[in-house]
This record gives C-alpha cells, sequence and structure tokens, in this order.
C-alpha cells in the first residue's frame, strides 16, 4: 500500500510541470483570443468613423486621417504623420483607393467600388498588434505573434418611398423653379384622383372649384379664401426632377424628329384647288395642292365642302392648317414624326387611337378644334413599325409657348410632354377622358378643365408628388 502510494506522488511530481505548461499555454492562447477580439473592436469602430467623416468631408485623405486617430484612441500604435497614396484622381469613373499607413494601422478609402452599390464609398482599416510567445515559444520558438484585424465600413443609400399625397400620381406638373401653375377666370378643376405640382408655385384668381387629391409647390401657393378647395396645400414642398428624362422610347423619339431630313409638310388652306377630279371639292379649299399627303395619306372633299384626310405614322416637315376647312383628320394607329411646327387652325377634327405625335417644333391648337386622340398602350405601341411610344400623345422639346384654346373638345389620354415650353391652355372642358398628365415648363390655364392621371394602363411610367426620402448610413459590410 504504501509503495503504491509511493508510485501515485512521483506521477503527480512528474506530471505537475506538465500540466502547468498545458495551463500556462491555455492562458496565452485565451489572451490571444482576447487581443483578437479587442483589435476587431478597433477596426469595426475605427472604419465606421473613417466612413461618417467621409459623408461630412468627401475628402478621402481627411476619413483615412479620422480613421486612423480612432484606431489610436482604442489602443493601435499610430505615428503623428501617417503616409498616404492614392489612385484616385478627381471625381472617379472606375475604382480606385486612397491608401494611409500609420505604423501598425492601414487604412484604405475605396471609391467607385462599393459591395452594396458600386457607386458606394468604403473605409477598410487593419490594425495589427505584436504580441509575446512565452510559453509557446518553447514548441516553435517563435518569441513574438503578429495578430491583425480588419473592418470595412460602406456609405450605404437608401430612399424611402412617400406616403399620404405625396404618394399621389399628379396630373399636372410645372418643372421649372420660377414657373408656376396659374388659373385665372372661372377656374373649375375636377382631378380628385391626382395631385398639382409645381416646382415653383401655385396662384390662381377669379372664383371657381379646385377637387385636388393635393396642391405641391416648390415655392408659394396662394388660392383666395373663396375658392371651394379640396385637397390639402402643400408649399415649400421641394422639387422634383423630370419624370420622363430617363424615359428611353420617348427622348430618342425626340432626337429622331429634330434630325428628320427631306420630308414634306403638310399645308391645308384656301390655295391652289383641284377642279374635276372625283371625289373631291372643285374649288380651292384643300390639302398641299392636290389632297395627296406624305406617306400614303390622301384627302378627300365632300359634298358639304368638308375635307376628310386619313394620315399614316411617319416622318413628316410641318403640319399646318392657315385657313378653309372643316377638315377632319383620322391618324392610324402609330409614332408621327415631325420636324416643323404642328399648328391646327380654323375648323378642324382630328382623331386618332394608339397615336404618338412627336414635333421638334412648336405645338400650337386653336380655334374650333375637336381634338380627340389616345396615346397607344405597350402592346399596341409594340404592333407598329417604328415602335411607337407607350403613354404619350404628343410630345416636344420646343421652348415656344404651347398654346391650346377656343376648342370644341380637347380629349387626351395620356401624356402631353413639354418639358421646355409653358402650356398655356384656355377655353377647354372636359380634358382627358380617362387619363390625362402634363408635364410643362409652367402651366397657364383659364376656364374649366377635367383631369385623370391614371394612366397606367397605357405603360406610361408612374412618379410621385414629392421626391422620397433618402438617407446615408454607415454599414460594416466586411
Amino acid at each position: 500500500m504504501l509503495g503504491r502510494r509511493a508510485s501515485v506522488a512521483v506521477w503527480i511530481a512528474l506530471m505537475i510541470p506538465v500540466l502547468t505548461m498545458a495551463l500556462s499555454l491555455g492562458v496565452e492562447v485565451a489572451s490571444w483570443e482576447a487581443t483578437k477580439v479587442s483589435l476587431q473592436r478597433t477596426a469595426d469602430v475605427s472604419a465606421t468613423a473613417g466612413a461618417l467623416n467621409y459623408q461630412n468631408t468627401l475628402n478621402a485623405q481627411t476619413a483615412a486621417t479620422a480613421a486612423a486617430r480612432m484606431a489610436q484612441l482604442n489602443g493601435a500604435s499610430g505615428t503623428a504623420s501617417p503616409g498616404w497614396s492614392t489612385t484616385c484622381s478627381g471625381t472617379c469613373t472606375s475604382p480606385c483607393a486612397g491608401t494611409l499607413t500609420d505604423n501598425q494601422i492601414t487604412v484604405k478609402v475605396k471609391s467607385c467600388s462599393g459591395l452594396v452599390t458600386d457607386s458606394d464609398t468604403m473605409v477598410q482599416v487593419t490594425v495589427q498588434e505584436p504580441i509575446g510567445a512565452w510559453v509557446s515559444q518553447f514548441f516553435d520558438a517563435t518569441t513574438t505573434y503578429t495578430l491583425s484585424a480588419s473592418a470595412t465600413s460602406e456609405l450605404v443609400s437608401s430612399a424611402a418611398p412617400p406616403t399620404g399625397a405625396g404618394a399621389i400620381q399628379p396630373c399636372l406638373l410645372a418643372l421649372s423653379t420660377s414657373g408656376q401653375i396659374n388659373g385665372a377666370g372661372s377656374s373649375d378643376f375636377t382631378m380628385p384622383d391626382c395631385t398639382m405640382v409645381s416646382n415653383g408655385t401655385i396662384s390662381f384668381s377669379g372664383a371657381g372649384t379646385l377637387d385636388t387629391a393635393g396642391f405641391f409647390a416648390g415655392a408659394t401657393i396662394s388660392i383666395p379664401a373663396w375658392f371651394t378647395i379640396s385637397g390639402t396645400q402643400y408649399p415649400n414642398s421641394g422639387t422634383i426632377p423630370d419624370p420622363y428624362a430617363n424615359y428611353t422610347v420617348l427622348q430618342n423619339a425626340l432626337t429622331a424628329a429634330a434630325g428628320l431630313t427631306g420630308v414634306t409638310n403638310i399645308a391645308c388652306g384656301s390655295v391652289n384647288g383641284v377642279n374635276g377630279t372625283a371625289g373631291q371639292y372643285t374649288g380651292n379649299n384643300n390639302c398641299n395642292g392636290s389632297n395627296v399627303l406624305p406617306n400614303g395619306g390622301r384627302c378627300v372633299t365632300g359634298s358639304n365642302n368638308t375635307i376628310t384626310c386619313t394620315m399614316y405614322p411617319g416622318n413628316y416637315g410641318s403640319w399646318v392648317i392657315s385657313a378653309g376647312g372643316p377638315f377632319v383628320f383620322n391618324l392610324q394607329p402609330g409614332l408621327y414624326l415631325f420636324n416643323g411646327p404642328i399648328t391646327l387652325t380654323q375648323s378642324a377634327t382630328v382623331n386618332g387611337s394608339a397615336v404618338t405625335l412627336i414635333t421638334a417644333g412648336s405645338f400650337s391648337v386653336t380655334g374650333t378644334v375637336n381634338w380627340t386622340v389616345s396615346a397607344p398602350t405597350i402592346a399596341q405601341a409594340a404592333s407598329v413599325t417604328p415602335t411607337s411610344v407607350p403613354g404619350v400623345a404628343v410630345a416636344t422639346k420646343t421652348t415656344t409657348a404651347v398654346t391650346v384654346s377656343g376648342a370644341a373638345a380637347f380629349d387626351i389620354e395620356g401624356l402631353l410632354y413639354f418639358p421646355n415650353a409653358q402650356f398655356n391652355t384656355s377655353g377647354l372642358s372636359n380634358v382627358g377622358a380617362s387619363c390625362l398628365v402634363i408635364v410643362a415648363s409652367s402651366i397657364i390655364t383659364t376656364g374649366n378643365q377635367s383631369y385623370n392621371g391614371n394612366c397606367g394602363s397605357l405603360g406610361l411610367p408612374a412618379f410621385t408628388s414629392v421626391a422620397g426620402s433618402s438617407s446615408v448610413a454607415a454599414q460594416v459590410v466586411q
């Protein structure tokens, strides 16, 4: 028994150094892990600090320095004068980076190379710390190890859509910040499902009823107290950009119209009559002197002296009715491109379904003109050659004021797009049978108007009355 006890004592004596070394190694490894966790926290907070600094200063070197200083405050070893180098020059168009070296701290500010969004800026911080090897050196003779940790913080943009009335589709949008939506005389507006928006001002005079889902202006709103109003007023509510500036098929059509050459005009009036031709009035009241129009179109004069013209999609010069009439133009479905002005006066009726008219010139409809035109749906636009523009009825980039006045009816379904011109309307009623969106530099109205902005069935891109709120936050992404 005594011998057995002595054997155990000897075994314990032999194991004590081994157990002590194992315990010491465990403590040493645990300290490494604790240091690693501490380094990672330092890298995380420093990368976030650098990203926030860049958000405020937009200066990569300043942001990198702020990140390094934050790392030093958390125990990392740095210097008073860190080094800086960069591959970026001005606004980046491709990924580039600036690098700050500060002893045991390295900071990279990466531009145009975000992980969430390509255009985001990221700040990457790497911190190192040497740590002594005590017990472990007996196994591999290494006396010092260098631990490191890295973190990358990205400035991530996010947008929140508008809510309430601000989320509703406008029927009327005046784009110019110095422009206006102005109503004079007796103004009765029926547009309960859409809003009116001006990047400038909104003002009315006279009397009337304004039934809208809301009024939004970048500046002031002035509506007399005696008006009957539905819809809340939101003055100084900011501005919104042209919602169709990036509507590619529309912008391409406008460019194509401006570049037309070798095209034929349409001129209708009391000139160069056709005598004795079957089906045509034997007087001097016709179109183009022969009642033959471009792209296979033709006019026929009936016994009541009404000139009925069939028009087909294609390229044209100008379209001018200067005298005579009555005229009836039946537009076949498709895309009509005009290099010159569209000026319709006198007594005329224009009918068209699934039609888009694009002109590089001015647009003026005056006199007794019945205008009944609907824009194409996506399917209808794709079914014609060349492809038409879904949801767009009439568009021009002219800076000349667009005028629609004295019309017996102006029933439009779709978009009227005049982003650079003032749109003047007077004497109209029942504007837009089921949907109408007017986008112009300014909108000046007189008389009764009726609008409905729900053009989604036509494939017209929707937009809201105010811009959504946006925010930028620093997020650790690596």
